[in-house]
């Protein structure tokens, strides 16, 4: 119930980017990771509030968001945070805020206490390091939630059932 699925679908003109969540269980307070984002609304990447878009599911609450960027546009920012990461660029940090300001701020609402982000990425966004991208200055976005990459919401929902059993590390 703490995780959020993200999809992004990176179209010619603009990103539309699919939040489903289970129905918000309020924390009881005590250990976990720290909640996602700062915020608990809705909002587009200029700050203004976002309408919410889509009809929850039965099982999910589903919502879309229009992210005002096209397909150009969003590999060049890619490009250039992930150039900058092996570059050691002092450019960094602002990068990673701004793709964090424009792909998942405006779903902040969806997102706020979550402990587990699986991502489905699309396009330029495959190569996009989104533990490292910054929700608020010196917070990287690993450090609010466990981030996993899937290809696709059907390989998420196949997935073994978790056993309970940790895997073992062995040096």
């Amino acid at each position: 119930p703490r995780a959020a699925l993200v999809q992004f679908v990176v179209g010619d003109e603009r990103t539309t980017v699919i939040v489903a969540t289970h129905p918000r269980v309020e924390p009881t307070g005590g250990g976990g990771a720290a909640p996602i984002g700062d915020s608990a609304r809705d909002s587009n990447a200029e700050g203004e509030d976002a309408p919410r878009t889509g009809a929850p599911a039965a099982a999910l609450d589903v919502y879309t968001f229009t992210v005002d960027v096209n397909r150009q546009d969003l590999a060049e920012q890619v490009w250039r945070f992930t150039d900058g990461i092996a570059s050691r660029a002092d450019t960094v940090a602002a990068d990673a805020r701004a793709l964090y300001d424009l792909l998942l701020r405006p779903a902040g609402d969806r997102l706020y206490g979550r402990s587990q982000l699986v991502i489905v990425p699309d396009d330029s966004l495959w190569t996009l390091p989104f533990e490292a991208l910054m929700p608020a200055d010196d917070r990287y976005l690993i450090q609010d939630a466990e981030i996993t990459a899937m290809p696709s919401i059907a390989a998420w929902l196949s997935r073994p059932p978790a056993t309970g059993a940790r895997p073992l590390l062995a040096l």
